[in-house]
């Protein structure tokens, strides 16, 4: 490594030491193409390099291509989340506004296809990626630092702006390869979008730094879409056979979809990382798809759960491949954050250079981390540690030697009749019965009584008869469970509750979709 990389290597360094020994493989394009090639053409994003520019990152080769331009031009993004499933797009449209007003906007970059669905705005120039591409690269650029403006997921409030320099993007990257113990032969796969941390920073910019020679020294990176991931998951779990990757990453539901559609059975043999995060990690799960893909040649150990926000860049702490994962009882609710009954999975230890601790003297608490990329003020001024220099998460977990369990949102905890519920106790009994869709319930508070909506598979029987019997089934279930009585029982059509764009339950949208009648209910009683 020269001298300057030594001192301190940009995010445009890293990558161009691996351009022309790695690769990226667009599978929905059927395209492979050399990282330098890709790089080169990205050169022409400098002719719009005039002030931040906002883009609807996709897992395209026009989109990342691009993508390396800005990097490599200084250009600051302002990543947009694509509209969000069963969003309201008239609330998307002004959130899309609002955001190009504050972050002084003046162009959106997207794929050609999606134009036709982006309503014109005042003062927005709207060009498709192919468009810049074709435009003659800048020579009079005034080279400055790349920039990352990304959104919280949205899942408990509105997302909110998060710029990253890209000295805190290299130092979570660096964090996140070294936790991995990249080395020669590793490759990555993803299903995960690009217009979220998980997709882009952990898996695309993670895996393109790694084709450097002091780690990986060439890479082959497998890109598909989310679509098609969920249209045929198996797709994921072939294209890491075809591919031989040996780092992929997915939410827990990824690996329930998996599991339950998974077709033909893939040679996992060379997967040696799969690490699971972006939303809570069930240990039925890991178990699923441990039993279910043991013929598959899948090694359990290649579990990496994690923990991470996007205030962090990614990731703050994760299970390392050569560890075993594991999972424990939370302790007892002497908190004050009631009894939690759901088995915790460890998310691993600190990355090296990052802080975890809980908040005050009980075992259970406020999440709070330190770390070379967590995040000083959000976009608009906000300052977003305390005096001390935390990052107060919002999350609620605790630590079991050295390492930490999350546990939920400190939303996701409330109070039915007396007794501290945590949503994830409900949803996760609701998972054990047929007829219902795995992870796609949703437990809330309404008026002091606990309301469940839960998601109907596509090809259960309908009417009032079968519908009646499935709402007293669940109450059954959640008494049989040790849990309060639901008072009202919401059953939703298959893909219609509101999630994020990474697969979080967006709750508070469910409750103000219920209130104000936009949710699509099939039953409710």
């Amino acid at each position: 490594m020269s001298d300057r990389l030594a001192r301190e290597p940009s995010l445009a360094d890293l990558i161009s030491l691996g351009l022309g020994s790695s690769a990226v493989h667009f599978l929905d394009e059927n395209r492979h193409v050399n990282v330098g090639e890709l790089w080169d053409h990205g050169a022409r994003v400098s002719a719009i390099n005039d002030g931040p520019t906002a883009m609807l990152l996709s897992n395209t080769v026009a989109c990342v291509t691009c993508l390396l331009g800005a990097i490599q031009s200084g250009l600051t993004v302002v990543s947009l989340p694509l509209p969000p499933r069963g969003g309201d797009l008239i609330w998307y449209q002004k959130f899309v506004e609002s955001v190009c007003r504050s972050s002084q906007v003046r162009r959106l970059v997207l794929d050609a296809e999606l134009i036709s669905l982006v309503p014109p705005m005042a003062g927005i120039e709207i060009l498709a990626y192919e468009t810049v591409l074709h435009c003659r690269p800048s020579r009079d650029v005034s080279r400055t630092e790349f920039e990352l403006v990304q959104f919280t997921s949205g899942s408990t409030s509105n997302p909110k702006g998060i710029r990253l320099t890209q000295r805190m993007i290299v130092a979570n990257i660096l964090a996140i390869l070294n936790r991995l113990e990249v080395g020669p032969g590793d490759g990555a796969c993803s299903w995960l979008p690009l217009s979220h941390d998980m997709g882009l920073i952990g898996m695309l910019l993670s895996s393109l730094v790694a084709g450097g020679p002091q780690w990986a020294d060439g890479t082959e990176t497998v890109i598909m879409s989310p679509s098609t991931f969920l249209k045929r998951p198996a797709n994921w779990l072939l294209a890491c056979e075809q591919f031989s990757s040996t780092i992929t990453c997915t939410p827990n539901f990824g690996m329930e979809m998996a599991v339950k559609r998974r077709g033909s059975s893939p040679n996992l043999q060379s997967v040696r990382a799969c690490i699971i995060g972006g939303e809570p990690i069930r240990p039925s799960t890991l178990q699923r798809f441990s039993e279910a893909f043991a013929a598959a040649r899948f090694d359990p150990i290649a579990f990496c759960p994690a923990y991470g926000l996007a205030e962090a860049a990614l990731a703050v702490s994760m299970v390392a491949p050569s560890e075993e994962w594991n999972s424990v009882r939370a302790p007892s609710s002497a908190t004050g954050h009631g009894a939690v009954s759901a088995e915790s999975v460890s998310a691993g230890r600190s990355l090296t250079g990052y802080q975890v601790r809980i908040a005050g003297d009980d075992p259970v608490g406020d999440v709070l981390v330190k770390g070379p990329s967590v995040l000083d003020r959000y976009s608009d001024g906000t300052p977003a540690r305390d005096e001390h220099g935390w990052f107060h998460t919002g999350d609620i977990g605790f630590m079991k030697e050295d390492q930490i369990h999350i546990l939920g949102r400190s939303e996701d905890f409330f109070s039915i009749a007396g007794r501290k519920i945590y949503a994830i106790d409900v949803e996760s009994a609701m998972d054990d019965l047929p007829g219902l869709r795995l992870g796609r319930s949703a437990a809330v508070e309404s008026h002091g009584t606990l309301t469940v909506f839960a998601e109907v598979e596509r090809d259960l029987p309908g009417g009032p008869q079968a519908d009646s019997e499935l709402i007293q089934a669940i109450r059954l279930l959640l008494v049989h469970r040790g849990l309060p009585a639901p008072g009202l029982v919401v059953l939703i059509e298959a893909g219609t509750l509101p999630m994020t764009s990474s697969g979080k339950l967006q709750r508070s949208v469910i409750k103000q979709r219920w209130r104000d009648g936009t949710l699509e209910v099939r039953c409710s009683r």
